[in-house]
């Protein structure tokens, strides 16, 4: 598959002289690292799964963020004021 990607100059001239050291293509090369970054970096199933549960939880609070915001008042009807008190006092 073809696809377009911007590399900064430098990068891209480090890129091209390691792929000629190595005696392989550009195209070989980049290839090349990136199944090796796939595959050493690409953690395990229990890591990714970890990951996804705290996407998860993170989105579900920033939906009720957004609507806390939007009316000032959580679910229970409390504003975020008497949320804040009610924890200090719960101290």
């Amino acid at each position: 598959m073809r696809t377009t990607i911007d590399i900064p100059d430098e990068l891209f001239r480090e890129i091209k002289a390691r792929a000629a050291l190595e005696g392989t293509t550009l195209k070989e090369y980049v290839v090349s690292r990136l199944r090796h970054g796939l595959e050493h970096h690409g953690g395990s199933k229990a890591e990714s799964d970890r990951w996804q549960a705290w996407l998860k939880n993170w989105q579900q609070s920033a939906r009720a963020l957004q609507r806390e915001t939007k009316t000032g008042r959580n679910k229970k009807g409390r504003s975020a004021g008497a949320m804040l008190r009610a924890e200090r006092n719960a101290r």
